[in-house]
């Protein structure tokens, strides 16, 4: 499970000023994973589960991650950011409070918002060619 602070910022690995290097999507949408790397070059997935709805746009080279975000659905609607990028994107005003609220934010190319039940974040040196199944 990803780790947040109290304001639902993620914490526990590096990821502000690295990369989104790559998405994939289960056939299914109820599964998305993020190729995530640090400045320091090291790689993660950023796993998605029981997915609703996602919404990415501006998916380009070089993608910079600023700051990823996991609210609960009370939070995701107390944060004023969060839930202007719901309405605007997703259509969703609120979330039943388990649901999750995932953000990508980033400061060059691509911006991600989803809904999904639970998120999860690999061991160092995993990328979207070793994580095979979903």
């Amino acid at each position: 499970m990803l780790s947040c602070d109290e304001h639902g910022i993620v914490t526990g690995f590096s990821y502000h000023d690295g990369f989104l290097d790559g998405v994939l999507v289960s056939d299914d949408g109820t599964a998305a994973r993020f190729a995530v790397r640090s400045i320091e070059g090291v790689r993660r997935i950023l796993t998605l589960r029981g997915v609703v709805s996602l919404h990415l746009d501006g998916f380009r080279q070089g993608n910079i991650v600023g700051y990823m975000w996991l609210l609960r659905g009370d939070q995701a609607s107390a944060n004023l950011e969060v839930r202007r990028l719901l309405i605007e994107e997703l259509g969703r005003p609120a979330l039943p409070e388990a649901t999750l609220a995932f953000v990508i934010d980033t400061s060059y190319g691509a911006n991600v918002i989803a809904i999904c039940a639970t998120a999860e974040i690999s061991e160092p040196g995993v990328t979207l060619d070793a994580a095979s199944s979903y």
